[in-house]
C-alpha cells in the first residue's frame, strides 16, 4: 500500500512538473508573439503604409501648385511615419532583424532626401521638375523602402509562426504525457483504494479524498493546456497585408470572394492576438499625469454597446453623476469598462427583464464605477477566480481567451485602484472598480 501511494504521488508530481515546464515554454513563446513579433509587424506595416501615402500627398501637393497652406498633409504623413518607426525601435530586435533595419533606415533617409528635393523644386516654381522627381526619384525610393520593410515584416511573421508551431508541439506532447500519467495514476489509485478499503473507515475516506484531488488536478491541467494551445496562433500580419493588396488589385468576383473568406479567418486570429497584447500591455506602469473623464468614458461605452444590447433584446442604461477625472489613461479606462459591459451583455440569459446598468458615484478620494446585470450570476465559489487569466465561466459558449476580466484587473490595479464582484445565483452580478481621483 505504501508503494502504491508513493507511485501515485510520483505520477502526480511528474505530471505537475511536466505541465509546468510545458506551460512555461508556451508562456514564453506567447509572450514573444504578443510583445515583440506582432507589435513589430504592426508598426512596420503602419510605417510602410505612411510612406506610400507620403508619395501620394506629395504628388497632390506638387500638382496643386505647391501652395504653402496645402503642405499640412505632407508634414502630417511624414510625422505619422516617424511615429510608427519610433514605436518599432522601442521593441527588441530578433536575430537578423538589425541588418534588415539598417537597410530600411537607409531607405527612409533616401525618401526624406528625395522628398526634400521634390518640395524644394515645387516651391521654387519648377513644377515640371518636381513632377518628374515624384514619378521617378521619390517613387523609386518609396518602392525600395516598402520592399525592405516587407522583408522585415516577413521575418517577424516567420518568427511568430515558429513560436506558434512550438506552442502546438508542446501542447501535443504535454497531452500525451498527461494521458499516460493519468492512466497510471488511475490504475494505481484503484489499487490503493482496494487496499485501503480493507483498513479502517477513516483511511478509506482519506483515500477517496486523495483520488478526488488527483482527478481535479488532472482536469485543471488539461483544460489549462487546451486553452493555451487551441487559442494562441501566430499573428499573420504579413499575410493580411498581401491579401489586402491582392483584393485591391483583383477584379474577378470569385477570387475576391475567396480572398475575403481568408480575411475573415485572419481577423479572428488578429482579435486573439490583440486580446493577448492588451493583456500584456495592461500590466505596464502607469505614466504620471494620466487622467480620464469618467462621464465622457461612460457615454462613449454606452454609445458603442447600445446596438449590441438592442440586438440581444437587453436595455443598457447609465447613471454617471460623478464627473472625472480619475488617475487613469482614458483609453485604458474605456477598455476596462468596455470589457465589463460587453461581458455583462453577452452573458445575459433568456429572461424577460434583460438589463445592464452602469453607475458611477463619488466615493471620497475615489470614483466608484459599477456594472450591474440581470443575468444568471456566477457559479458559487468562482468570484475570486474570474479575474485570473484564462478563466472562463462553466459552459460558456462565447468566443474568447478568458482574458477580459484579467485585463480589467491589471488596468485598474496598475493605476492604484481596486476591482471586485458580487454575485447571487439567478440574481445577476455586480462588477465594480474604484479608481483614485486626479
Amino acid at each position: 500500500m505504501v508503494w502504491a501511494f508513493a507511485l501515485v504521488v510520483a505520477c502526480f508530481l511528474i505530471e505537475t512538473a511536466v505541465s509546468q515546464m510545458v506551460a512555461s515554454t508556451i508562456e514564453g513563446a506567447a509572450t514573444r508573439i504578443v510583445t515583440d513579433y506582432a507589435p513589430s509587424a504592426v508598426a512596420l506595416a503602419s510605417a510602410r503604409a505612411e510612406l506610400h501615402r507620403l508619395q501620394d500627398v506629395t504628388s497632390d501637393y506638387v500638382d496643386g501648385g505647391a501652395r504653402r497652406d496645402d503642405r499640412a498633409p505632407v508634414d502630417a504623413s511624414m510625422a505619422a511615419a516617424d511615429r510608427a518607426v519610433e514605436s518599432y525601435l522601442k521593441l527588441p530586435f530578433i536575430p537578423g532583424e538589425r541588418v534588415l533595419w539598417g537597410r530600411v533606415a537607409d531607405d527612409i533617409r533616401d525618401v526624406r532626401e528625395s522628398m526634400a528635393r521634390t518640395l524644394a523644386a515645387a516651391e521654387q516654381g519648377y513644377t515640371e521638375t518636381a513632377r518628374r522627381l515624384v514619378r521617378t526619384d521619390l517613387r523609386a525610393t518609396v518602392d525600395r523602402s516598402s520592399a525592405d520593410i516587407l522583408s522585415d515584416i516577413e521575418l517577424n511573421a516567420g518568427a511568430a509562426d515558429t513560436d506558434g508551431r512550438l506552442i502546438e508541439d508542446r501542447r501535443r506532447s504535454s497531452l500525451h504525457a498527461a494521458i499516460a500519467l493519468a492512466i497510471a495514476s488511475v490504475v494505481l489509485t484503484v489499487l490503493a483504494a482496494l487496499l485501503v478499503y480493507r483498513l479502517t473507515a477513516h483511511q478509506e475516506e482519506l483515500q477517496r479524498r486523495h483520488a478526488g484531488l488527483l482527478e481535479e488536478a488532472n482536469a485543471e491541467l488539461e483544460v489549462f493546456a487546451s486553452r493555451l494551445s487551441h487559442d494562441i496562433l501566430s499573428p499573420l500580419a504579413a499575410t493580411r497585408l498581401s491579401i489586402d493588396a491582392a483584393l485591391r488589385a483583383e477584379t474577378d468576383g470569385a477570387i475576391r470572394k475567396k480572398l475575403e473568406r481568408g480575411v475573415s479567418g485572419l481577423e479572428r486570429v488578429t482579435r486573439i492576438a490583440q486580446a493577448l497584447f492588451d493583456f500584456a500591455r495592461a500590466g505596464a506602469r502607469a505614466d504620471p499625469g494620466e487622467h480620464g473623464d469618467v462621464r465622457a468614458v461612460v457615454a462613449e461605452v454606452v454609445d458603442e454597446y447600445r446596438p449590441l444590447a438592442d440586438k440581444s433584446g437587453a436595455r443598457l442604461e447609465a447613471s454617471a453623476p460623478a464627473p472625472g477625472p480619475v488617475a487613469c489613461n482614458e483609453g485604458l479606462l474605456i477598455a476596462a469598462l468596455s470589457n465589463l459591459v460587453r461581458n455583462a451583455i453577452t452573458h445575459l440569459d433568456g429572461g424577460p427583464d434583460k438589463r445592464v446598468d452602469i453607475l458611477a458615484v463619488d466615493a471620497g478620494d475615489r470614483i466608484h464605477i459599477e456594472v450591474r446585470d440581470t443575468g444568471p450570476g456566477l457559479a458559487p465559489g468562482t468570484e475570486t477566480r474570474v479575474f485570473q487569466p484564462f478563466v472562463r465561466g462553466a459552459g460558456s459558449e462565447q468566443p474568447g481567451l478568458g482574458l477580459g476580466l484579467a485585463t480589467v484587473k491589471r488596468i485598474v490595479e496598475t493605476h492604484g485602484g481596486a476591482v471586485g464582484v458580487e454575485s447571487h445565483a439567478g440574481a445577476g452580478c455586480r462588477f465594480w472598480m474604484d479608481l483614485p481621483k486626479v
